[in-house]
């Protein structure tokens, strides 16, 4: 009994440690494409690249008076940007004012597994991605999905020639792509929203992801926390632990 107490503190030591060095190598960065905010004077587009699990990006664009770079314009677009990695989200959203808006886009890129019982042999399930949008004139949008090399998406593009301004959303439904991986096996997910404002006074993409079609007892979780907080580590089984510390 006395070996095994003096063990325990070893062992709870290298589990912390295995557990930090896992969410320190999560492998994927992600991005978000926006206009430039205050306090910048400059009126291009930004990309913010970040390993956070979430990131929201708004405010009021850095505008021009009477700048010839800025065709003289001097409300800026409002804009909002997000994506979160735990709830599978990503969102771009567009208020258009004085100025024309650029291009506005998110991308979530993160490392997924399937957990629960190993099989021995590759598992399936599907990933599906629920997806909306809308733009009230003259504006475009898209929505992609890409897991293990394949690629879903759907786009729409609105203006007076395709119908009322205040028609249905044209962007909506659910893109779904199968995956197939053992227990444990990583494979990457990318999630992404793209607008086009144009002159449109709002826009906006948003997607969701969720994966259907395994069997009871698994699951599938995320390096940066996707399926629940508490398995944002990559498993490992007792027996790579003893052959680490043994």
């Amino acid at each position: 009994m006395g070996t095994i107490r003096a063990c325990a503190p070893l062992l709870v030591f290298a589990l912390l440690t295995l557990a930090a060095a896992a969410r320190a190598a999560c492998p994927y960065a992600s991005t978000i494409r926006m206009c430039a905010l205050p306090p910048s004077t400059s009126y291009r587009d930004s990309v913010y690249t970040s390993t956070a699990p979430s990131l929201t990006i708004s405010g009021t664009c850095t505008a021009c008076t009477g700048s010839i770079t800025c065709e003289g314009f001097p409300l800026g677009p409002v804009e909002t940007v997000e994506y979160d990695i735990p709830t599978g989200l990503v969102y771009a959203n567009v208020q258009v004012r004085d100025t024309p808006a650029n291009t506005v886009a998110v991308t979530a890129d993160d490392q997924y597994w399937i957990i629960g019982p190993t099989t021995g042999s590759a598992m399936s399930c599907t990933a599906q991605f629920a997806v909306s949008g809308y733009g009230y004139y003259r504006c475009s949008g898209a929505t992609s999905i890409t897991v293990q090399g394949q690629t879903a998406s759907a786009s729409f593009y609105n203006d007076g020639s395709t119908g009322p301004p205040n028609a249905t959303p044209p962007l909506s439904g659910v893109l779904s792509l199968p995956v197939i991986a053992a227990v444990g096996a990583p494979f990457e997910v990318k999630l992404s929203g793209t607008i086009n404002p144009i002159n449109s006074s709002s826009v906006y993409v948003r997607g969701t992801l969720s994966f259907a079609g395994l069997p009871a007892g698994y699951a599938v979780v995320s390096c940066n926390g996707f399926g629940g907080g508490a398995t944002s580590v990559r498993p490992r089984t007792w027996g790579s632990l003893k052959s680490v510390y043994r």
